[in-house]
């Protein structure tokens, strides 16, 4: 089976969010999402962060720069977005990847750690970690108010790896990371409150280690 692009079901989730028409490729492709359970969850998962930031077009627009920011050269390898608010008296963040089959990992949800050691420090934080390495995750710790990122690449065909943010204000930032054996980390201040969209890109042209 075919599944949608991450442009396509941006644009279904933001029609649908702002109650506007389909046309006929549009009510085909919702069709699709009828059968496909992979791109079903992306369209809700797309139609729920679209209705916590209200612009949805904002994100794929933010996707299309990053992409040429990165370079011919390279390729996404994840899309995360990214709500900073408080949550009673306390600064939070809600974590949702934006990319699925398209993308090098497979985040889980943060709600999805909860179940993982309890009394660790690690389940203070928003927290989205790779499906298949727990050493590659995104996280944003309320205590310090930072955004960190860790990428294991062992197994990653990608060692020039680039992580940049842009903030809700148009802002492009490139997080500085640092390589420790197979570990590239790297962390970055975030806004108190706001959308933020966490684009990971690499290639494996020479320079790599």
């Amino acid at each position: 089976m075919t599944h949608l692009g991450d442009d396509e079901i941006l644009e279904l989730a933001s029609k649908t969010s702002d109650g506007l028409p389909y046309s006929d490729d549009e009510r085909a492709k919702m069709e699709h999402l009828k059968e496909c359970e992979e791109c079903y969850d992306q369209f809700y998962a797309a139609l729920a962060l679209s209705d916590a930031v209200g612009n949805i077009g904002l994100l794929s627009a933010a996707k299309n720069e990053a992409t040429e920011k990165a370079g011919a050269s390279s390729k996404i390898l994840a899309t995360i977005g990214v709500i900073v608010g408080k949550v009673s008296s306390e600064i939070g963040a809600a974590l949702q990847q934006l990319d699925g089959a398209t993308a090098a990992f497979t985040f889980m949800p943060a709600m999805s750690l909860a179940t993982r050691g309890a009394g660790d420090h690690q389940n203070s934080q928003s927290k989205l970690e790779d499906i298949n390495d727990e050493k590659t995750f995104v996280s944003f710790d309320p205590k310090t108010g930072r955004l960190y990122v860790q990428i294991n690449l062992k197994d990653l065909p990608e060692k020039n790896i680039t992580v940049t943010v842009k903030a809700s204000d148009g802002t492009v930032t490139e997080i500085p990371m640092q390589k420790t054996g197979a570990i590239l980390s790297g962390s970055i201040d975030s806004p108190k409150d706001g959308e933020l969209k966490v684009v990971v890109a690499g290639d494996n042209s020479a320079g790599g280690d």
